[in-house]
C-alpha cells in the first residue's frame, strides 16, 4: 500500500503524528478503522497512538489507516493516483486478497526524503481502505518482516 503524500495527506501525517506524540503511545494494540470495520495488529515494537487508533510509530516510521472514496475513476484510478504522490516511485506491485476483498499491494520509495513504504489498498466497493507503512529507508528492510505479520491479522467486522 503504499505511502501516499500529497499536500493534504502529507499535512494530515505531519498532524497525526504531532497529535499521537501529545496524547502518547502504548506499545503494541489494533489499528482500527470504524468507519470501514477495519482492524490489525500493530507491528511488533510499533506503538499505538493513545488518541489516534488509526496510527502508530516506531522511530521515524509511521503506520496510518485511512478509509477514503474512490471517486468517478473506481478503484484502480486511486491506487494509481495515491501511488504517484510526492515523486513516489513504485517498487513493486502485486494483487491479493484481504478478508475476502480485492486488493493491492505496493512497496515505493520516495527518494527525495529517503523513505521507502509498504501499503495495501483494499477495494471496499465506494471507498478504498489504505494501511500505510513508511520509514526511513536505510530501516525498512528491519521492519518489513513485522509489518507483514501484522497485516496478515487484517480482518473486516
Amino acid at each position: 500500500m503504499r505511502v501516499h503524500f500529497n499536500a493534504n495527506r502529507s499535512g494530515a501525517w505531519i498532524l497525526a503524528g504531532l497529535l499521537a506524540g501529545c496524547g502518547g503511545a502504548t506499545t503494541g494494540g489494533t489499528l482500527k478503522a470504524p468507519a470501514a470495520g477495519f482492524s490489525m495488529k500493530v507491528p511488533a515494537r510499533w506503538a499505538l497512538s493513545k488518541r489516534n487508533h488509526d496510527t502508530c510509530f516506531h522511530g521515524y516510521g509511521t503506520g496510518v489507516v485511512l478509509v477514503e472514496p474512490l471517486g468517478a475513476g473506481g478503484f484502480g484510478a486511486y491506487v494509481d493516483a495515491v501511488s504517484r504522490e510526492n515523486g513516489a516511485q513504485t517498487l513493486s506491485r502485486s494483487t491479493l486478497e484481504v478478508d475476502g476483498h480485492r486488493a493491492i499491494e505496493l512497496v515505493s520509495s520516495f527518494p527525495d526524503q529517503r523513505m521507502k513504504g509498504l501499503a495495501w489498498f483494499i477495494d471496499l466497493g465506494d471507498r478504498g481502505v489504505n494501511v500505510s507503512f513508511t520509514m526511513p529507508e536505510d530501516e525498512f528492510t528491519a521492519q518489513e518482516g513485522a509489518i507483514r505479520n501484522a497485516m496478515e491479522s487484517a480482518s473486516f467486522h
